[in-house]
């Protein structure tokens, strides 16, 4: 069975020529296979923009550098933008719900990613809709939240935390725990 990430909505704010909005996109019908989308729309109406904002999101995601140029990424005038996608997962028979929540602030010596915010959770509903068998003896959760004080101390944060349930951590070994504890 092939694995298939779905776009569920983009919310942007600040980001580009876009002050605040958010895309939601049509529900996915066939869980066996992707779905084409389209986006069209009037001119200047955030369609560059959006697609620009899921190309950022998924080199954050892979761990890139941050464009150079402030205004590829936060709005004239403005001191930070925030992006946020939700994204339906479905790994082999098992679907999940998640969330990515970026904010990226600007500095004195640039832009910088001053909060993150991730969650997912397993959805039995629609695995069950889509005639998946369901292990409910095992289902995820987490929420991973960090919040950074200072752009130069990119490792001291104001607030981090880590919450899972039902969240199988049998294969981590203490010092793993509190290295994803500690660290976001």
């Amino acid at each position: 069975m092939a694995n298939i990430v779905h776009l569920v909505s983009l919310e942007m704010k600040n980001f580009k020529n876009v002050k605040d909005g958010k895309f939601n996109f049509p529900k996915i019908s066939n869980y066996e296979k992707n779905n084409v989308l389209g986006i069209y729309g009037q001119n200047a109406s955030g369609k560059t923009a959006a697609i620009k904002a899921i190309t950022l999101l998924r080199s954050i995601i892979a761990l890139k550098n941050l464009p150079d140029k402030v205004n590829d990424v936060v709005t004239l005038g403005a001191d930070f933008s925030k992006l946020k996608i939700e994204l339906l997962l479905k790994l082999d028979t098992k679907i999940y719900n998640a969330n990515y929540e970026v904010k990226i602030s600007l500095g004195i010596s640039g832009l910088f990613i001053s909060k993150e915010h991730v969650t997912y959770k397993r959805n039995l509903a629609l695995e069950k809709e889509a005639g998946f068998e369901s292990d409910i003896l095992r289902v995820p959760t987490l929420s991973l939240n960090c919040d950074l004080e200072n752009e130069n101390e990119l490792f001291n944060y104001k607030s981090s935390t880590v919450k899972s349930a039902n969240f199988d951590i049998s294969s981590l070994t203490e010092k793993n725990a509190s290295t994803i504890t500690n660290s976001c």
